[in-house]
C-alpha cells in the first residue's frame, strides 16, 4: 500500500514519501523522483510510443473499457513492470 493509504488507516504517522512529496497514486505513478527512470523508461516511453495519449493514474490502474481486452492487458503488464522495477514494494 502506498502511505497515502496507510495514513488514512492510522497505520503510519505520515503520508510522506521518502522524496518528500505526498504518496499517492498520482504521485507513485506520475512525479515520484525515486522512479523517474523507471517511469520514463517503461511507462512514459512505451505508452507513448504505442500512442497512448491521456496517461492518467485511472487509465494506469483501471484500464479503460473502450480498449479491448488484450489492450488492456499490455496496460497491465506495463504497469506491473513499473511497479516492479520501480523497487517501491521491495
Amino acid at each position: 500500500m502506498l502511505y497515502h493509504d496507510l495514513y488514512k488507516l492510522n497505520i503510519v504517522v505520515s503520508n510522506k514519501c521518502s522524496c518528500g512529496g505526498a504518496e499517492d497514486a498520482y504521485h507513485f505513478f506520475i512525479n515520484c523522483t525515486n522512479s523517474t527512470n523507471a517511469r520514463n523508461k517503461l511507462l512514459l516511453q512505451r505508452l507513448q510510443q504505442d500512442h497512448f495519449r491521456d496517461i492518467n493514474t485511472h487509465l494506469l490502474l483501471w484500464g479503460d473499457e473502450s480498449l479491448s481486452n488484450d489492450t488492456n492487458n499490455y496496460l497491465f503488464y506495463i504497469v506491473q513492470t513499473f511497479i516492479q522495477e520501480s523497487g517501491r514494494f521491495m
